[in-house]
């Protein structure tokens, strides 16, 4: 006999979310656990249960249960701020994806992952900042840099993808020439970029 609940220790050793097959949950959720009318619309999301800060995802396989900091009935405004936010749930949903992908239900390893999701966001926050710091400093500069370095850039690269698009065709028969020549009269474009006035 097992309840939901037997599952979420490994939510107070730090893991994001718990995934638990139905199948491995024989008994019903208790009382505690309240039906949730407000949440993010997510894949296969069949309905959503709360019981204090545990909030658990229910789709027709598995239930997925996190923790959220703050319970929304009784602390409604800090549960928006701290445990809605945008980019919590794109973290949330990869980690997850990344999760499944590898089939793992080992805490250690899924700590791992997590570890590693978080350095990265630190990183890009980092880079964020950053940029925002030197555009506060020189705006014009920034503009000019915009303009003139990343615009170009983000040109040839997506020339790149083409080409690498158009040579991945390979696998199913031949290179789509057309995709490659596309790609590369993209490139020509990014690499004359360069060279514009900023005015232009």
């Amino acid at each position: 006999m097992a309840t939901l609940d037997d599952f979420l220790e490994p939510l107070h050793q730090g893991v994001l979310e718990v995934p638990v097959p139905k199948e491995a949950v024989t008994e019903p959720l208790d009382p505690g656990w309240k039906k949730s009318s407000i949440n993010m619309p997510s894949p296969g999301l069949v309905s959503s249960y709360r019981k204090g800060q545990y909030h658990v995802h229910e789709t027709t396989t598995e239930y997925r249960v996190h923790l959220d900091r703050y319970d929304p009935r009784k602390h409604p405004v800090m549960h928006l701020v701290d445990d809605a936010p945008f980019i919590t749930m794109i973290t949330d949903t990869l980690l997850a994806l990344i999760m499944e992908t590898r089939g793992t239900g080992d805490t250690q390893e899924i700590l791992t992952v997590q570890k590693r999701a978080w350095q990265r966001e630190i990183l890009i926050g980092s880079v964020v900042v950053l940029t925002g710091v030197l555009i506060l400093s020189d705006p014009r500069d920034a503009f000019h840099g915009l303009f003139l370095l990343l615009i170009p850039l983000l040109i040839t690269g997506l020339g790149i993808l083409m080409i690498a698009r158009g040579i991945r065709y390979r696998a199913r028969g031949g290179v789509s020439w057309g995709t490659v020549t596309s790609g590369l009269g993209i490139c020509i474009i990014g690499w004359l970029a360069f060279s514009l006035p900023v005015q232009f």
